[in-house]
Formats: structure tokens, sequence, C-alpha cells
């Protein structure tokens, strides 16, 4: 009998691909866009990374506290196989995402990690130390103890970082260094872990006895379940996914084309920085400051208009004087 079809279709491989979409381009937003990164807002690609994670744990739990009860204990290891495997690939993610939001001082988003990492943590803890749910070679065991100790080492940096405040600021721009680079180097770093969880239950794969923990379907793996991409839910929910992933990317590039205002902004900026530094002579520097005088008060008129057809008459007539 093949158990894998009582596994719910929530965990299949289009909705599993469309997951990892989300949380790809939630880590897009939040690295690459430049307007994403400086609001701590709760979007719905966030929401959808978050809640996956979520039911998987929840139901984790109920699968351990039932599985010395239940008749059909096969069908409970395997539904716990699965949401063990979404709580691993959210652990992956989720340090990561922990700290970039901490980094970046988003109170909202760190929260909401931090809570659905702490229950998928405590959900893998449980398993681990059950007698009949745990993996079986002291790899495994290690390697899931690393993920542990990474969510420890976010926690130090954070607590640093806070220390680092309270110093001078030489202290300070070093450790904002340090910071940094440890951010650019997370996807690498990650990428490494995430190779020797594989390359440990690989070892399982080859080295386990058991019928049921045979193979690399244990704590850390693709889910297994009875449905296949040429379902048409599991079809059109990975379409979501990767359309989710390519708007995200759109977003992020598009983020970085300034607008008219913006781009008004950086070159009125300029042109004190100039005045500043003597760049130009003063006669040109008292002819400059007469003009940006006159546009700064034609812009004071067009942002103070009372609504946007009296804004529209003040924009005409200062294209007509120009």
């Amino acid at each position: 009998m093949d158990f894998t079809s009582k596994v719910s279709s929530l965990y299949g491989p289009g909705t599993f691909g469309c997951w990892l979409c989300a949380t790809l381009s939630v880590l897009i937003s939040w690295t690459c866009n430049r307007l994403s990164k400086e609001r701590d807002t709760i979007t719905n690609d966030f929401l959808a990374a978050l809640t996956l994670p979520t039911i998987a744990a929840v139901q984790c739990l109920y699968q351990i506290s039932i599985i010395e009860t239940t008749s059909d204990a096969q069908t409970a290891l395997e539904i716990l196989d699965t949401t063990l495997a979404i709580t691993a690939w959210f652990s992956a993610f989720g340090v990561w995402m922990f700290f970039i939001s901490m980094l970046f001082f988003k109170r909202k988003r760190w929260f909401c990690t931090g809570l659905v990492s702490a229950l998928c943590s405590i959900t893998r803890l449980v398993a681990f130390v059950r007698e009949d749910s745990r993996p079986k070679l002291a790899v495994v065991r290690g390697v899931d103890e690393l993920y542990f100790v990474g969510s420890l080492a976010v926690l130090i940096l954070y607590a640093v970082d806070k220390l680092a405040d309270w110093k001078d600021l030489k202290i300070r721009k070093i450790w904002c260094k340090v910071s940094w680079t440890f951010l650019l180097l997370s996807p690498a770093i990650g990428a490494l872990m995430l190779t020797v969880y594989f390359l440990g239950f690989w070892v399982d794969a080859e080295f386990s006895k058991d019928e049921h923990r045979s193979g690399a379907q244990g704590v850390f793996a693709f889910p297994r379940t009875g449905y296949s991409l040429s379902e048409l839910d599991q079809a059109v929910a990975l379409s979501a996914g990767v359309l989710t992933l390519i708007l995200s990317i759109w977003d992020a590039l598009a983020s970085w084309r300034l607008s008219r205002w913006e781009k008004y902004r950086a070159w009125r900026a300029n042109c004190d920085r100039y005045m500043q530094d003597d760049v130009f002579e003063e006669s040109e520097i008292s002819d400059l400051k007469r003009e940006l005088d006159i546009l700064d008060q034609e812009m004071r008129e067009i942002l103070d208009a009372p609504s946007r057809p009296g804004m529209r008459a003040v924009m005409k007539r200062w294209e007509q004087k120009t």
C-alpha cells in the first residue's frame, strides 16, 4: 500500500515549489528591492512563506502526540516525515530571514520570522528526542545541531550589534563592516550548510537498514507525497509561485529606477555639495543660488496645491514660464 497517498496535497511538489518561490521572492525583496527593504511591511508573499511551515509544524506535533496510540502508525510516520521536511526547509531559510530583518531593524518582520522559526525548531527538537522519530545516524544529528548553533550565532551577533551602539563611533564603524560582510556571505554559507545537510541524509540513505527510514526522506528532504506536477492543482500552484518570483525580481530591478522627484532631489543635493566644495566661481554660485531659490518656490507651490486640478494648473503656469 502506498502510504504517501494519504499525505495531504498541501505538501505536494507543486505547492512545495510555490512555497520555495515565495520564500525566495521574500529574500529578494528584503535584500535587492530598494523600496521594500526600507519598509517594515507584511506582504502577501511573506505571509505565504510563513503559512506552510506553520501548518506543517502544528501537524507534525500532532502526529508525534498520536504516533504511539494510533492504529495506523505507518501513515503517521509518513506524514511526520513530510511535515518535518517542510520545517527543516524553513529552518534553513529562517535563520537568514531573521538576521536580515534584524540587520535592517524591521521589527514586524523579525518578530513574525522568529516566531515561526521557534515553532519549527521546537518541532524538530521534539522529533529529535523521540526514539521513534529521530534520525539514526550521528552525522545527521550533528548537522541538525549545526542549525541550532547557527540560530544562537544570530542572537549573539544581534547582542554584539546592540553593544556596539553603546561604544564609540570607531567600534561602530568596524562592526558595520563585519555585519555587512557576513550578510553578503550569508547566501554562500547557507548553500554550504544545505549541501552538508543533503550529504548527511545521502549517507542515511546508503547505510540505514530501517525499512521506513531508508532513503533520503528523513528530517530534511523534499516532501514525499502521492501527487505529481501533472495534476492540475499542483501545476497551478507551481505556476503561481514562479510568477510571484518573476514579479519580485522585476520589482527589485524597477525599484532602482529613480522617479523624477528623486532625480530632482539628487540633482539638488549635488548642487549644494558643489557649492560647499567651491567648485563654482563666486558669481556662478550667486546665480545658481538664485535659480535654486526660484525652483524651490515653484516646487513648494506644486506640493502645497489643495487639489490635483490645482496642482496641474500650477504646473501648467510653470511650463509656460519656461
